[in-house]
């Protein structure tokens, strides 16, 4: 069986631009993933240009760099039809995917990262051991809440320990798959992901160590109900219309510093007024 493709942390700079300093406040963050299932797939603008014939699918074959004899996810299922069956990982290979992860973060650590992301959302790798819908195993990383989890706890563990202290993990779920059927069956038994049960890994992340939760949806099965219309986001942007400077009164309440981007610190110097400062303010 050919080995698993690595989630690399690519550097793509010499450590010292990387790193954070006086002159340059801003906080270098990125996102380690595995994609699983969803692996060796087409970029999303190759096969849906208006140019024309297209694809019969979004595989990317081997003539094109893919990898569809070896992808790895929990359960031998495919997303949908039209995507390559994967492999079901044996222990032995959870082991591998666990220590590449860790090389990873080593990687990220040396070059100056501040913030790793852990990308369990979206119907990948990790998120593909949290869902009922995708992870049909009987072994101890399947069936029960406390087994789906175990990989990516594992992987929030790692990438703790290994990342230095004064940098911060974030991680990324899905917090429902959207499933039409609804996150429990009917004798109580969970069927998908869903809120209940990301309640339960955000306790856990937390525990430990884990700096922040960003909470998405969807993305491991496609027969996932998202209630769309116009204006459905407006939950979240209703303040930010209403008040564009809602960071900023948020960073004074808790009283502290938010960074804006370069071209609008000038506009933010207020904040600088009350917040307790352990190094030098902005001028005026």
């Amino acid at each position: 069986m050919a080995k698993v493709p690595k989630p690399e942390c690519v550097v793509l700079a010499p450590k010292p631009p990387l790193l954070s300093t006086i002159d340059n406040p801003d906080r270098l963050k990125i996102q380690l993933a595995h994609a699983g299932r969803k692996g060796s797939t087409l970029a999303p603008w190759v096969n849906r240009s208006i140019y024309k014939p297209h694809l019969e699918d979004d595989i990317a074959r081997a003539g094109a760099g893919g990898w569809e004899d070896s992808l790895w996810a929990p359960s031998p299922l495919a997303y949908d039809g039209g995507s390559p069956t994967p492999l079901e990982m044996s222990l032995s290979e959870i082991e591998d995917i666990k220590d590449a992860w860790r090389d990873s973060v080593r990687r990220c650590d040396e070059a100056g990262f501040d913030v790793v992301e852990i990308h369990s959302a979206h119907g990948y790798l990790l998120h593909e051991f949290l869902s009922p819908l995708s992870n049909k195993r009987t072994d101890r990383y399947g069936g029960s809440l406390e087994n789906r989890m175990r990989l990516p706890l594992e992987i929030y563990a790692i990438t703790r320990e290994v990342l230095s202290k004064d940098r911060e993990v974030f991680v990324r779920i899905s917090a429902s798959d959207n499933y039409p059927d609804g996150e429990f069956g009917r004798s109580g038994e969970y069927i998908s992901w869903g809120i209940e049960q990301s309640k339960i890994i955000l306790l856990e992340a937390e525990r430990l160590g884990l700096g922040l939760l960003d909470a998405s949806s969807s993305g491991v099965t496609p027969n996932q109900v998202i209630k769309v219309g116009p204006g459905y986001q407006i939950c979240v942007a209703r303040e930010f219309l209403r008040h564009a400077e809602l960071v900023l009164d948020w960073a004074k309440e808790l009283d502290t510093l938010v960074v804006p981007p370069s071209q609008y610190e000038w506009a933010y110097t207020r904040m600088f007024k009350t917040a307790k400062l352990h190094s030098s303010a902005a001028p005026e």
